[in-house]
């Protein structure tokens, strides 16, 4: 089967057609100033896995590993490798957490058709091998693990048969895709960028070539900011980046850039007993 999408390679994801209708929006929670940074440059931000938080992602990418023969080895792509984090999750307060710990926070809602569509010409202009995939969620026991052997994917438990050597840069891809099972509430999508040489940086900017209304639908600010900021901010978003309404066929309009209502009080309840 010919894929829409040539520049991107699909890991975790057996059709991408139903990858799209189950999941036509994909969601990024960033703080307020690299949402910002973002929308001005046109660009998404793919960090050095050695940045994250949670040591156990860069676990494989620091290891030290060794043959039959004894011989050592390191992750060959270790310098050359660079992701983003999305979600399939579109409410979730672990997120707004996450991400407004000291500032605001907005929810990106990416159209997923058109990110597949950007990312493979950009895969494919800069000759980059560019993989998109869900994240696989598993016990600790199951990923600390002292042998590459021992690991033990979700395709393989289907009957996929995974060539397991670090030399199959997909491999080391699924690598990446691994986290432990106490993250499983993010719903994580990961798009991971493998440079063809090493470099040194904290990260790469992937930037797409549509407006920032075609690949963003939705601008979502976090639930705690109070109305003053958030009519300024809206203001401003619009402004600044060119988010007008949505106008529907029948007239109707929907404001692109809305606020969380995660924590909206109920007012007047009443409930019957019987």
């Amino acid at each position: 089967m010919i894929s829409n999408y040539p520049g991107i390679k699909f890991i975790n994801i057996k059709d991408e057609d139903n990858f799209i209708k189950e999941k036509p929006v994909l969601y990024k929670y960033l703080p307020l100033e690299n949402a910002l940074r973002n929308l001005k440059s046109k660009s998404i931000w793919l960090a050095n896995p050695k940045k994250w938080e949670d040591p156990f992602e860069y676990r494989f990418l620091n290891a030290e590993y060794t043959d039959k023969k004894g011989l050592k080895s390191y992750f060959p792509y270790k310098e050359r490798t660079f992701a983003t984090c999305l979600t399939r999750e579109p409410s979730s307060e672990a997120q707004w957490n996450a991400y407004s710990k000291d500032s605001l926070a907005i929810r990106f809602s990416i159209d997923t058709k058109i990110l597949l569509e950007q990312l493979s010409n950009y895969a494919i202009n800069n000759k980059l091998h560019v993989v998109l995939g869900n994240v696989e969620y598993h016990k600790r026991k199951d990923i600390t693990v002292d042998s590459l052997e021992r690991l033990m994917f979700n395709e393989e438990k289907d009957g996929t048969k995974i060539n397991k050597n670090l030399k199959d840069i997909d491999f080391c891809a699924r690598l990446v895709l691994l986290k432990r099972r106490d993250f499983s509430y993010e719903k994580e999508v990961r798009i991971i960028v493998f440079k063809d040489k090493s470099i040194k940086a904290d990260g790469i900017l992937f930037n797409y070539e549509c407006d920032n209304k075609t690949l963003i639908k939705q601008l979502m600010i976090s639930p705690k900011v109070n109305d003053s900021t958030f009519d300024m901010l809206k203001k401003y978003l619009a402004d600044e980046f060119d988010m007008p309404p949505i106008i529907y066929k029948s007239g109707k309009k929907q404001s692109r850039i809305i606020r969380s209502r995660l924590y909206d009080k109920e007012d007047n309840v009443k409930i019957s007993i019987f």
